[in-house]
């Protein structure tokens, strides 16, 4: 915590080795020990000054909740979401203002399908611009600290060092009304942005993007979990009722493995709802084409769909990912299955290879 290491006598440049006698070898790992001090603490930091190593007790103080919130972003877009919305749902208690906090529980909730209760806690309006403000309160400038590349911010021409005066015909005294203002916008709305460069006013009109959306394609990458949608089993040799049952397994499991952030049922069906789906398009779910259409309207990365046939005495259980961007399979996996009192440990064990990318 920032203020209270300086205050022990913690320096810039001091390499942390130890953290209560843990050893510290990344920041996330710090930044975890840290969240799980509890304030008023006093806590021995292990440091490395130069030749000698210091032993330091430092009072674990209120800034910490600091790294909880930044920890509850890391392990969002990661896909960590419970543990995410463990620590957000008590920081809100004490902050229920902070923007920050506010924005991980709408991704939170926007990532698991939930979209009325995403739009409570922030909009998800974003150009991609960071913002800094400078001087005095009665002569506060707003600048254009970073601009996010592949951002919408980046196309229209916005550039670090613009001055910030007006957004479609209104001044702003403060960073986040901006924001606020910028996240309430529709997406795909366009705004005037009226900046100053170089002694000259320019006028930048930018389009309004989804923000979740837009991270999801360009913060980690393939790093984090995939937004998935597991279909029910196509099957004519099993009941309606155990087909669905089965197919929830597979659904749960795949969860379980921590490889994809799966929909619930519950969430599609909110989805379905809130999008104004029409399901009877998608009736023909063994043509990949179609299941990439019916993800892209469920707003999911991958689909997962599956078969389970019966062949010469044997269940037959095929599963496979389409990437809803290009319409590929990904993966395929086959596994035959003995007696129909063995589906479930097989289906089980192909949500594990599913996997094995």
């Amino acid at each position: 915590t920032l203020s209270s290491a300086k205050a022990a006598g913690i320096k810039e440049g001091d390499f942390i080795l130890k953290w209560r006698n843990k050893s510290v070898d990344k920041l996330e790992e710090l930044v975890k020990l840290v969240v799980e001090s509890q304030i008023g603490d006093t806590v021995t930091v292990t440091i490395k000054r130069g030749p000698d190593v210091l032993e330091i007790p430092v009072v674990v103080g209120s800034e910490a909740n600091i790294y909880k919130s930044k920890l509850a972003w890391f392990y969002c877009k990661m896909g960590e979401l419970k543990k995410a919305k463990e620590i957000c749902e008590s920081l809100i208690k004490v902050y229920p203002n902070s923007r920050e906090i506010n924005l991980t529980l709408s991704r939170i909730y926007y990532e698991k399908g939930l979209y009325d209760k995403s739009e409570k806690f922030h909009g998800w309006g974003f150009i991609g611009v960071g913002l800094s403000s400078y001087g005095f309160y009665t002569h506060k400038e707003i600048r254009i600290s970073e601009v996010c590349a592949n951002s919408p911010a980046q196309q229209a021409g916005l550039k670090p060092g613009d001055r910030v005066l007006r957004i479609d015909g209104r001044g702003f005294s403060n960073v986040d009304d901006i924001i606020r203002y910028i996240s309430r916008k529709p997406v795909g709305a366009k705004i005037a942005v009226m900046v100053e460069r170089n002694e000259q006013t320019l006028t930048i009109p930018v389009k309004v993007t989804n923000r979740f959306e837009w991270l999801r394609k360009y913060e980690l990458g393939g790093l984090r979990r995939y937004m998935t949608c597991v279909i029910n089993f196509d099957t004519t040799v099993l009941p309606a009722r155990r087909t669905k049952r089965l197919s929830g397994l597979l659904r749960d499991e795949l969860s379980k493995t921590k490889c994809y952030n799966v929909l619930t049922e519950e969430a599609i069906k909110q989805i379905v709802k809130h999008r104004q789906i029409d399901l009877t398009k998608y009736v023909n779910l063994r043509d990949d084409r179609i299941v990439s259409q019916l993800g892209k309207e469920l707003n999911a990365e991958k689909m997962v769909r599956g078969s389970i046939i019966k062949s010469e005495g044997f269940y037959v259980i095929t599963v496979a990912v389409i990437d809803v961007e290009t319409g590929q399979v990904e993966i395929t996996r086959t596994k035959d299955c003995v007696s129909e009192a063995s589906l479930e440990e097989t289906i089980l064990k192909l949500a594990h290879e599913l996997c094995r990318r």
